[in-house]
């Protein structure tokens, strides 16, 4: 009888033990007691479709949350005629952050000459993925990506 008291009793502790941990949790205490936010990644993968000439369509495909602090970007040497710019925003659509980020669809070739020159081209490319990974506040609910030119503005919401 009292090993089925014992059993029950671990059973019951694994079930609360798993239940609880399995929380995430956005706030941690310092070494003073004050309730600090932890610092969350988030990553964003979004499929941008050129339509026609003046028509992208743009799909969140899937994006994560993690714990953890980004390292410092390093100077991003794409040089791109076009820039995309990621806004993140609350339930109310009030912008976060703001970030800028090389736009995808295109891309920048350096290509070889017969002579032996090496000349650089700006090609468009159809459909491409966008991979966005910023430190974000919790309380971030929608992405938006708005062009440099303004040519188009996608507002994703993020469940």
């Amino acid at each position: 009888m009292l090993r089925i008291v014992f059993l029950l009793y671990l059973i019951v502790a694994l079930m609360i033990g798993c239940k609880s941990s399995s929380k995430q949790l956005t706030t941690q205490n310092d070494h003073t007691g004050n309730e600090v936010i932890k610092q969350q990644i988030l990553f964003v993968n979004v499929l941008l479709k050129k339509e026609t000439d003046a028509t992208v369509t743009a799909s969140l495909v899937n994006h994560k949350w993690r714990d953890g602090q980004l390292k410092l970007r390093p100077y991003n040497d794409q040089a791109s005629p076009e820039v995309l710019y990621i806004q993140l925003l609350d339930a109310n659509q009030k912008v976060l952050k703001e970030i800028e980020e090389p736009n995808p669809l295109y891309r920048s070739v350096e290509l070889f000459e017969p002579g032996g020159s090496i000349s650089r081209q700006e090609i468009e490319i159809e459909e491409t993925y966008l991979s966005i990974r910023v430190q974000a506040p919790v309380n971030v609910k929608y992405l938006n990506i708005v062009s440099k030119t303004g040519n188009y503005t996608y507002l994703l919401e993020l469940l």
